[in-house]
């Protein structure tokens, strides 16, 4: 009698360790910290401007624009100031708000002296 009541104890610790350790590694997915920067650089008709350089004020690294006039960026959540500069145009800039998980847009348009 003693011995089935050891092995039925037995048992049970174990299923409690099992429900435990099972436990541990349900966190759910991790809330993205953050976001997409799509910036699009235009002339005053509103033509893209490809080649032109956009920065983001506080993060290192520049890009140049595509065919379409666009650049990307993967940001932290937060008011951005971008910068575009292009040879032959006026330097232009805005303001941008990424929120994390999304994908905010901005448009700079770029004007001749």
């Amino acid at each position: 009698m003693k011995g089935v009541r050891l092995k039925a104890l037995g048992i049970a610790l174990l299923g409690a360790l099992g429900l435990l350790f099972a436990g541990c590694g349900q966190q759910g997915q991790p809330t993205p910290q953050t976001g997409t920067l799509q910036v699009t650089v235009q002339d005053q008709g509103g033509s893209p401007i490809q080649g032109a350089q956009v920065s983001v004020q506080g993060q290192s690294g520049t890009q140049l624009t595509d065919n379409q006039g666009k650049a990307s960026f993967t940001l932290p959540a937060g008011t951005y100031t971008v910068t575009a500069t292009k040879q032959g145009y006026n330097p232009g800039s805005t303001q941008a708000t990424v929120t994390a998980g999304q994908t905010t847009t901005a448009t700079i348009t770029l004007t001749q002296p």
